[in-house]
């Protein structure tokens, strides 16, 4: 059944996917055919607006289909919440992985080094952890958003909720930064560790801080687990 699910989950949100990444493309080419010329700025604020735009399908994915008209089809499927809920992680890490592995060739195509540090795997890897952290609180802030006790303003509440948990969530991730004083570094040079905590994406680095890495994999599984107990608990309303 999971399988089941997870292609349900593709098909339908491949098209607004495909068309983002036609739109990138068609930007490449025009960049490759010296018709436009674009500053080094605007392709890390397209890497930020990529993620934006991926999260917030997604989270459109997950409100229509578990609050929507929607989940009067998906609830009722032979299948526990376990399985909605890891054809949802699933769905998400697959999109999060193809639009950055799309961008990152886009550039590359366009001779930006930027792409190269992107397909990064440890880069890679961060961006969609992130993703998928982001994406962890909204599912829960919806959630929670549509309990019982809440009977109007969901979007409203959706926000409030999840600038609450992720507020938590940063504040935890910086009072135990010191218990893993370490970051990886990734640059056109290579990959290096070392003992100094920054966070930070510029042109030509990206850096990791371990800790966080290790919370936001945490929270990821919490997030999602707990999300889905939410639902099977049904303490929600369609």
């Amino acid at each position: 059944m999971i399988k089941k699910l997870i292609v349900y989950e593709i098909q339908n949100s491949w098209r607004i996917f495909f068309l983002i990444y036609a739109v990138l493309l068609l930007i490449a080419a025009l960049v490759k055919a010296e018709l436009i010329s674009l500053p080094d700025f605007f392709y890390v604020n397209l890497m930020f607006i990529n993620l934006f735009l991926t999260i917030s399908i997604l989270t459109n994915r997950f409100w229509q289909s578990i609050y929507g008209q929607e989940a009067n089809f998906l609830l009722t499927v032979p299948a526990n919440t376990t399985q909605l809920m890891a054809s949802k992680a699933v769905n998400s890490l697959l999109w999060l992985f193809v639009s950055f592995v799309v961008m990152g060739m886009t550039f590359i195509w366009q001779g930006n080094p930027l792409g190269k540090l992107m397909l990064n795997y440890i880069t890679l890897s961060s961006i969609i952890i992130t993703g998928l952290v982001i994406l962890s609180f909204l599912y829960i802030a919806i959630a929670l958003a549509h309990h019982p006790f809440i009977q109007k303003d969901y979007l409203g509440m959706t926000v409030l909720f999840f600038i609450v948990l992720y507020s938590i969530f940063g504040l935890l991730q910086n009072t135990t930064e010191g218990l893993i004083p370490y970051t990886i570094k990734i640059s056109m040079e290579g990959v290096t560790m070392n003992s100094a905590p920054s966070n930070m994406m510029i042109a030509n680095n990206f850096t990791i801080v371990v800790n966080s890495a290790v919370w936001s994999v945490l929270m990821i599984f919490v997030n999602f687990t707990f999300t889905g107990y939410m639902i099977k608990r049904k303490l929600i309303v369609p």
